[in-house]
């Protein structure tokens, strides 16, 4: 009854159990098999594996697809759960390296050069773009990222994804034979066509390609960066023939062939350089991105004249084709 003493209704409650020879535990509603299941089925979670392997689909779109294959409704809550423990942080890429057309593009490219000597590759200005990101240390588990286990996906085939909202600042840099070029943008700077051919191209790349001291000779330098988006574009490749710049395009140079580029190096050289001055004892603090620029120009700037590293990288390039013409197969890992 409504007034009756808390005492009053467990006795009432061990009377009726009594009286009808209950467990205790049968006296309550059993919501067990109510609603969607929680857990996900192998055969749903098979459906989830081969639809993100082939493109990526909403969790509500992948609740439809298995309620029509498995006839099982699953909320798409449930979903979300099962992506970000087992597979968001994970993600299984192509080695598009090997592929048959990149080996023959490259064998194709090593043909082409095969007439070359060592004054024709000093010509050559080769570039690269890449990111730092500035990652702080994880002080709660949520904010950790989880991956799968080792032996759920090979370790040459798993990237891990960057903390939501890193910051990171943008590095272009480019040499000769003579000298290292590089910039830096700022952490909330968009990277796309316009600020690629308006900012970095207009105002960087070509005012140092035109200075006679930065270059050996001005009328037989090859400019070539990696086939990125912005360089792929056909306004990029208009853009550097309008301003008179010889340059490998997109019909000579192999599609996403970073191993040929002797400008990835730098990202190995600076991030030795870099360890060698925190070695040294320099104060440094870890978060803070103004004082990872700091060091990072300390080290361009005692590698902007060293000529005997830039054209060591660039006759390195000779070797490298005639490797590729000797296997004749166009492999160069």
């Amino acid at each position: 009854m409504p007034n009756d003493s808390e005492k009053k209704r467990i006795i009432d409650r061990i009377q009726a159990i009594t009286f009808y020879k209950k467990n205790p535990l049968d006296c309550f509603t059993d919501f067990s098999n109510r609603g969607r299941p929680s857990i996900l089925t192998q055969d749903s979670r098979e459906i989830i594996q081969q639809s993100l392997q082939k493109q990526n689909k909403s969790c509500r779109e992948l609740s439809k697809e298995i309620l029509i294959k498995n006839n099982i409704s699953i909320s798409k809550d449930t979903i979300n759960r099962f992506l970000k423990k087992n597979n968001k942080a994970s993600k299984v890429v192509d080695n598009s390296l090997n592929t048959q057309i990149n080996k023959e593009d490259i064998l194709f490219l090593a043909m082409q050069v095969k007439s070359f000597n060592n004054n024709n590759f000093m010509q050559f200005v080769f570039s690269d773009e890449f990111f730092i990101y500035i990652l702080k240390e994880t002080k709660n588990k949520s904010e950790r990222i989880c991956i799968n286990e080792i032996n759920d996906i090979d370790t040459s085939k798993k990237l891990k994804l960057v903390q939501k909202n890193s910051i990171c600042i943008g590095i272009f840099l480019m040499f000769t034979g003579k000298r290292l070029m590089w910039m830096i943008t700022e952490n909330d700077q968009k990277w796309d066509g316009d600020f690629f051919r308006n900012v970095i191209l207009l105002e960087n790349v070509i005012p140092f390609l035109n200075n006679s001291n930065n270059v050996f000779n001005k009328n037989e330098i090859v400019f070539v960066h990696d086939r990125s988006s912005w360089m792929k574009a056909n306004a990029t490749q208009y853009f550097l023939k309008n301003h008179n710049i010889n340059f490998w395009g997109n019909d000579t140079w192999p599609e996403d062939s970073p191993d040929l580029n002797p400008a990835k190096t730098f990202r190995e050289i600076l991030k030795n350089k870099m360890e060698l001055l925190i070695n040294k004892g320099e104060k440094f603090c870890q978060n803070s991105i103004e004082d990872l620029k700091i060091r990072l120009k300390k080290v361009l700037k005692e590698l902007e004249y060293d000529q005997i590293l830039f054209q060591n990288l660039l006759l390195s390039m000779s070797e490298l084709f005639r490797q590729i013409r000797e296997n004749n197969d166009g492999i160069t890992i």
